[in-house]
């Protein structure tokens, strides 16, 4: 396994004596080495592993060899070397300067200048130049974030057996944000990212983002998050990044920082302290938390002399005007509301600009009653997960800007909007106001989550991911069922003497209705069903997830025979066979958990079929829709020790999860087998009818409605279509 990112995972001071190397602080490197661990103790696929990346500072190149070889056999780091220049231009330039504050929806922050361009395009292929002298075919490779975005296509080129997954760590932008950018970068980002395997993001909303642009800029469509591109599937998924709970927690309970937190309990005592700590950055929403809190001591005289905010402001990208510009703004706010309400014995913002560590970090995190953390855009923000870990009594408050990726995990925060003071004002006096009992209940639920997915398990699930994509091969392209193949397809069926006609219901010869009792056939489609199914050497079956009772309801009279339940049930008229009599014990367990997903979508409902259980979801969301799907396929995926006698499959309007064995394959070939057919037409609209156009043989005519990927020998977007044909038939 290959890692690749900006920075490595060290830092070092290249002394005349050697070379003396300190491990990097933050999420991510807290990530990937406990995931390097669970490869050291052979708990993963992998047997050993590589970082590469930038060592932070120019390195002279008389220097270079012997800091490489230091770097591979003391920390398994291959380090990459670039030029002062192309640190300036690269990373202080395009990364800094364009993609960051673009990414981040500051438009005007950003500096459009080609030349940073051509250093950003020139520094990935010098990524790649470093990456070649260890690559192997059939390598997995690793890459993170906005500075490595041209990376996945540069190897997939020369590497097309590597197995690559990309991690984006910021925001990516709706496509009029991401349309600033020039056409050549536009095209050479999205191309870039696309030579991945696996494409992850923190949010569904970011992830959707991405395949705007892809649709917009690049003509391509997704179906389900799944990008076909050539002969390879590329899969764009959600993976919200964790924390190290345990050693958070652990760094909170140890004795140095207890007692660091009982000091700045003594010396705030009497006062509620309210914590902002963030890197200089006007993303970060800094300056409106001063403005909060200078109306709240202004609207609410009453908490004068009784609250503090402690501000720490770590430095960064001082070299760049609009951060030298947000420092000098905060210092004057600071200088303003300790001026206007400060007394002899009250500061009311105690201000540090500094770096602070991970021990002081704990103690200030658990000293504190409230952490403001109000981004105006943040990819997903770990330090509102770290304030809460460190709180291990669960206590505390956290005020989330709703614009910030963990709120999809953190929703029991009290959430605002970052743009709004008046909403911050009233989010401060809640908590200031807020019971124990109350910071205990919302805390508790977040807890569990940051406990239940932290850091390790986000690694473990994306390298899964990415072992199980390996490149896998499109499905062959339908052709779309234009006029010459329609007239070709009913010439076929006129000089047929036998034939079989498979038809699914809902979607197919029925639009998709608001309830699915509401759904039933109309006077003409049975008309021409019944003239279809009474014209001799016809055999008409509609296979659907219907249940028996209703179709033969519907369709009495019309000499139709039926695949129902999924094709669980085969027959007609009061005349059932079973296909297949399995265990139904574990619907018991299956339905309590797809109710609780239904009870987070709005507007959808369970339906207990005799094998199968569905979530049906038609008139849902459809983002909200998409999440929860894509977080209940995840929650099955760890929690059934059955998986082996289920199949889960995601119909056009529904979640279905059913006995193996049962599928409209089967059916269909149950059919097929009965007789003999010189012509075969089926027709359906998602994934379960998908089963059944494999199970028939190459000559039937297979149409597939809608424009999702098909197996189908024909496609057409137009629902309509499918009675249509069938009155050309008969006509």
């Amino acid at each position: 396994m290959i890692i690749i990112s900006n920075r490595l995972p060290i830092t070092f001071r290249d002394d005349i004596g050697g070379v003396a190397f300190k491990r990097s602080i933050g999420g991510l490197v807290t990530g990937i080495a406990s995931y390097i661990g669970e490869i050291d103790k052979g708990q993963t696929r992998f047997t050993d592993c590589l970082w590469i990346g930038w060592p932070g500072m120019p390195v002279a190149e008389d220097r270079q060899a012997a800091l490489r070889a230091a770097c591979l056999e003391e920390h398994r780091c291959f380090p990459v070397f670039l030029s002062g220049e192309m640190i300036r231009e690269y990373y202080g330039g395009f990364c800094n300067r364009t993609i960051w504050p673009l990414f981040h929806n500051f438009p005007d922050y950003v500096d459009h200048d080609r030349h940073s361009w051509e250093f950003y395009q020139h520094a990935n292929e010098q990524f790649f130049s470093t990456l070649k002298e260890c690559l192997r075919q059939d390598d997995v490779i690793w890459v993170h974030d906005y500075h490595l975005m041209l990376l996945p296509q540069l190897i997939r080129k020369e590497f097309p057996r590597a197995r690559i997954s990309f991690f984006l760590h910021i925001p990516f932008p709706a496509f009029d944000i991401f349309r600033h950018l020039s056409k050549p970068e536009q095209c050479g980002i999205l191309e870039g990212l696309l030579g991945a395997d696996l494409l992850g993001f923190h949010t569904y909303g970011y992830a959707r983002d991405f395949l705007q642009c892809v649709s917009k800029v690049l003509k391509l469509d997704n179906t389900r998050h799944e990008l076909i591109r050539g002969d390879r599937r590329i899969k764009i998924d959600i993976f919200p990044m964790g924390i190290d709970y345990k050693g958070i927690g652990d760094v909170a309970r140890s004795a140095p920082c207890v007692s660091a937190r009982r000091g700045i309990a003594r010396d705030f005592s009497g006062h509620k302290l309210i914590l902002s700590i963030d890197r200089l950055d006007y993303t970060k929403g800094i300056l409106n938390r001063l403005k909060a809190f200078d109306r709240l001591l202004s609207e609410f005289p009453e908490w004068r002399e009784k609250v503090l905010l402690m501000l720490v402001v770590a430095p960064s990208r001082r070299e760049i005007d609009s951060y030298r510009q947000i420092k000098r703004c905060i210092d004057r706010w600071v200088g303003k509301i300790n001026g206007n309400y400060g007394t002899n014995t009250w500061v009311p913002v105690i201000y540090q600009y500094r770096q602070i560590d991970l021990l002081d970090l704990c103690a200030l995190y658990g000293a504190s009653d409230i952490a403001l953390v109000t981004p105006f855009k943040d990819g997903m923000n770990l330090m509102a997960k770290e304030y809460l870990a460190a709180h291990t009594d669960k206590k505390g408050v956290l005020i989330l800007s709703e614009m910030a990726g963990a709120t999809h995990e953190l929703g029991d925060a009290l959430l605002v909007n970052p743009h709004n003071i008046e909403e911050m004002v009233n989010a401060l006096v809640r908590g200031l106001t807020m019971t124990e009992e109350e910071q205990f209940t919302r805390n508790e639920k977040m807890h569990q989550r940051l406990e239940n997915y932290d850091v390790l398990a986000w690694a473990q699930e994306i390298m899964e991911a990415t072992l199980t994509s390996n490149n896998r091969r499109a499905p062959r392209r339908a052709e779309l069922l234009e006029a010459g193949i329609k007239d070709h397809l009913i010439g076929e069926y006129r000089k047929a003497g036998s034939s079989l006609f498979l038809f699914d219901y809902d979607g197919t010869l029925s639009p998709f209705a608001s309830r699915p009792e509401l759904a039933g056939p109309g006077p003409e489609l049975l008309r021409v069903l019944k003239k279809i199914a009474g014209q001799p050497g016809n055999k008409v079956v509609i296979v659907s997830g219907r249940d028996r009772q209703t179709l033969d309801n519907w369709f009495r009279g019309c000499d139709i025979s039926f695949s129902a339940d999924l094709g669980a049930w085969v027959g007609g008229d009061d005349e059932w066979e079973m296909l297949y009599p399995g265990d139904r014990g574990w619907k018991g367990i299956i339905k309590p958990i797809l109710h609780k997903y239904s009870s987070r979508l709005p507007f959808s409902f369970v339906e207990e079929k005799e094998c199968a259980v569905v979530l049906d979801y038609r008139m849902a969301d459809p983002e909200l829709r998409d999440l929860r799907m894509s977080e209940l396929t995840g929650e099955l995926r760890e929690d059934l020790h059955f998986t082996g006698q289920l199949d889960i499959l995601h119909g056009e309007n529904s979640f279905i999860i059913r006995n193996t064995g049962i599928n409209k394959g089967a059916a269909g070939t149950y059919w097929l087998n009965k007789s003999s057919y010189d012509f075969v037409l089926a027709i359906g609209d998602d994934d379960a009818d998908e089963e059944l156009f494999a199970a028939l043989p190459p000559e039937a005519y297979t149409l597939r409605i809608g424009s999702g990927r098909t197996v189908a020998r024909y496609f057409t977007p137009d629902p309509r279509q499918a009675v249509t044909l069938l009155e050309e038939l008969i006509s």
